[in-house]
């Protein structure tokens, strides 16, 4: 009686085990279908994977890339490729013959070109219109976006070490405010040079893993789970404690010992560099971004290279300027704030924003995503090339 018993045991305990086990696997096969949850797999394959580690800076390039990106927000999918030196565009020589006009583009994902074609960034098109515009010269446009790595500070380790060897003839400096400020609270610079400039720099928060840029610290806690963090049905559970149990979710977190990450908020961002209310920490970044930015220019200066900045405008900007009936343009912040800092220096620049407040604004900007569309880029390339035809920083 006993043994029986104890089988009867036994089997209601195997047979629990596999209810639960397959009532498990069938609502993952369910939410993974009906409901999918943005997992870590996900997020991998929604992030760009063009990235390699750099001795000297965060990251550079993969040479000769050919990979397809899905935006997180689903707004586009786009083909990247880059030549055999690592620079999105086509192949050039880096002894750079006689007859060759050089400009060399900085800058981090916009000037890429996160979002759209090889052939449909403002590098690659403004050198196509140069080129149909000056038939009797040959232009040619090096897009170093993101080559240099993503902060202004890694592009002066860049150009000493790698840009001026290409013996640009300009240099065009894409300054995305937003985050070319908060991206430097993540850098240490390891060495420096006579000049107080940095020799080397490694990022407290991104390193790159298999062509990825990781996270040292995640800022999403349910990605630190092994096994978890690639269940749509643990996600789901997740999600659902977050909104309805933070407090729990601290607990977690405390029991886990998961650290939070060390980032600026977006909100504190956004109120130093739209309405100059600065945090002591976001006033001692915007302080190292405009002693980097002087030092890239006396780089240059030094160097005899031209050199202009180019203030890239958000479409956090550009979206509600454009339903203003008159917007004065001149005193739009940080842009204001920069021109003033560029004039005392006698830094030339440009700001392109008044070109994205026409009637079809809401084209020039992916809605959640942010980066600029073909058309976005199309409008960078036309106010690139009214300002060069009109400055004398060309030819």
């Amino acid at each position: 009686m006993k043994l029986a018993s104890k089988k009867v045991f036994l089997i209601g305990i195997l047979f629990l085990i596999f209810s639960v086990t397959f009532s498990i696997v069938l609502s993952e096969w369910i939410i993974r279908r009906v409901y999918p949850q943005f997992t870590l797999q996900q997020a991998q394959l929604v992030s760009p994977k063009v990235f390699k580690k750099s001795k000297l800076i965060p990251s550079t390039l993969l040479e000769n890339l050919d990979t397809q990106h899905i935006s997180l927000t689903r707004e586009f999918s786009s083909h990247y490729t880059t030549n055999s030196l690592g620079y999105r565009g086509p192949e050039f020589n880096v002894e750079k013959s006689d007859n060759v006009y050089r400009i060399l583009i900085l800058g981090d994902s916009i000037t890429f070109g996160w979002g759209v074609e090889d052939n449909q960034t403002f590098s690659y098109l403004l050198q196509q219109q140069f080129n149909q515009e000056y038939p009797d010269k040959k232009i040619e446009i090096i897009n170093a976006g993101w080559h240099g790595s993503y902060a202004p500070d890694s592009y002066y380790i860049y150009l000493k070490n790698e840009g001026l060897q290409l013996n640009p003839d300009l240099i065009i400096l894409n300054l995305f405010p937003w985050n070319d400020i908060s991206d430097l609270d993540e850098m240490v610079w390891k060495e420096m040079d006579e000049n107080s400039m940095p020799v080397k720099i490694q990022s407290t928060a991104r390193v790159v893993r298999k062509g990825y840029h990781v996270e040292t610290v995640s800022s999403n806690w349910k990605f630190r789970l092994p096994i978890l963090r690639n269940s749509h049905l643990a996600i789901l559970a997740m999600t659902n404690l977050e909104q309805n149990s933070p407090a729990a979710v601290d607990k977690i977190k405390k029991t886990l010992r998961i650290p939070e990450p060390q980032t600026i908020p977006q909100t504190e961002v956004e109120e130093c560099i739209y309405q100059l209310e600065c945090s002591q920490r976001l006033q001692t970044l915007w302080q190292k971004l405009n002693n980097v930015i002087l030092g890239i220019n006396n780089l240059l200066v030094k160097n005899n290279i031209k050199f202009f900045i180019n203030i890239l405008p958000a479409h956090t900007q550009t979206f509600p300027l454009a339903e203003e009936a008159q917007p004065l343009i001149t005193q739009v912040q940080p842009q204001k704030q920069f021109k003033d800092f560029f004039d005392q220096n006698k830094i030339e620049y440009l700001d392109p924003l008044l070109y994205f407040i026409d009637g079809n604004y809401s084209n020039y900007f992916y809605p959640k995503d942010g980066h600029p569309t073909a058309q976005g880029h199309q409008k960078l390339t036309t106010a690139l090339a009214d300002y060069l035809k009109n400055s004398s920083v060309l030819f």
